[in-house]
C-alpha cells in the first residue's frame, strides 16, 4: 500500500505540466541540482537557509515563479514573475539547530523564470526554463524584486548553460574570499 500511496501522490502533485508554486518550488529545486551535476549538494530540505551548496563552499538560494499558475481564470491566467529576497534575522543548520545570523545566507541567488503561457507550457521541462544567476551581493535591501530589475542585474541562461555560468560566478566569489596574499 505505502508505495501505491507514494507513486499516486508523486503522481498527482509533479505529473501535471503546471504545477502549484509550492510544489513547483520543490521540482525546481531537484531539477536545478540535476542540471548542475554531482559537484553540487542539494540542502533546501527542512528549512535549511540555503538550496545548494557547491565547490568551494558557496551556498546558493534557488527562486522561482511562472507566468501561468494553477489558479488561473483564462482570461487574466499570466502572472508577473516576482521574487521573495526579503532579509532573514537567521537560518537553520542541518539537524535543526537556529544559526542568529541577519541578512541572506546565501552567497549566490539562481531565479528561476518560467516564461511558457500558451498550451506548450510544461514547467517539468527544463529548456522552458531561464535563469538568472546574481551574485548575494549585488541585491537590493528590500522584500522582493521584479524580473524587470532582475533583468538590469543578470541575462538569463539556459538549461545547457546554467551549470557553466553558475560555476563562473561561484569561481569569482571564491577568490573572493580567498584571503590577500
Amino acid at each position: 500500500m505505502h508505495a501505491t500511496l507514494v507513486r499516486r501522490i508523486v503522481e498527482s502533485l509533479f505529473e501535471p505540466p503546471v504545477m502549484q508554486n509550492n510544489i513547483r518550488s520543490i521540482y525546481v529545486e531537484f531539477m536545478v541540482a540535476e542540471l548542475l551535476g554531482d559537484q553540487w549538494k542539494l540542502t533546501s530540505g527542512d528549512w535549511a537557509g540555503w538550496d545548494l551548496e557547491g565547490p568551494g563552499g558557496i551556498r546558493v538560494e534557488l527562486k522561482q515563479s511562472a507566468v501561468r499558475q494553477t489558479w488561473a481564470i483564462p482570461s487574466r491566467g499570466r502572472s508577473k514573475a516576482s521574487f521573495d529576497i526579503k532579509l532573514r534575522t537567521g537560518h537553520y543548520r542541518s539537524g535543526g539547530e537556529w544559526v542568529s545570523a541577519p541578512g541572506r545566507p546565501a552567497n549566490v541567488y539562481v531565479f528561476c523564470w518560467h516564461p511558457v503561457a500558451d498550451d506548450t507550457c510544461d514547467q517539468r521541462d527544463p529548456d522552458q526554463w531561464l535563469f538568472y544567476v546574481v551574485p548575494t551581493t549585488l541585491l537590493p535591501k528590500q522584500k522582493s524584486i521584479a524580473l524587470g530589475p532582475l533583468s538590469r542585474l543578470a541575462h538569463p541562461v539556459g538549461a545547457t548553460e546554467l551549470g557553466r555560468h553558475l560555476k563562473g560566478v561561484a569561481a569569482a566569489w571564491v577568490e573572493s574570499q580567498a584571503p590577500a596574499s
